[in-house]
């Protein structure tokens, strides 16, 4: 089943496009830009962010709990600490995004 295009804004450009979007081992999402070629990561999904905190909690429990060693709680931390970033620059991409039509547009002034 072939997946849907998602509406997108690269964070380089600010170009909005529609994406088939491709996930990476931690589960962001990824996509790369028509206009700049840019590779760009998009946020972690609501249930990604919700598996990476139970896990975290979880892991940490057992640490202090039973003094087991919570190593694998890193990767969620470094996982969401990674999604603060990402989402921070989405976000302001969207607030920017510009159509095809407008950079077609710049190009001939």
């Amino acid at each position: 089943m072939a997946k849907k295009p998602k509406r997108v804004v690269c964070t380089a450009c600010n170009l909005g496009q529609d994406q088939v979007l491709k996930q990476t081992f931690l589960g962001f999402y990824t996509f790369q830009c028509e206009e700049c070629g840019e590779k760009v990561q998009y946020p972690l999904s609501a249930t990604y962010v919700a598996i990476y905190a139970l896990s975290i909690l979880s892991l940490f429990g057992l640490f202090f709990g039973r003094g087991a060693c919570g190593v694998l709680a890193v990767g969620g931390v470094v996982a969401l600490a990674l999604d603060v970033g990402i989402r921070r620059r989405v976000k302001a991409a969207e607030a920017h995004e510009r159509t095809r039509g407008e950079v077609i547009a710049e190009t001939f002034e």
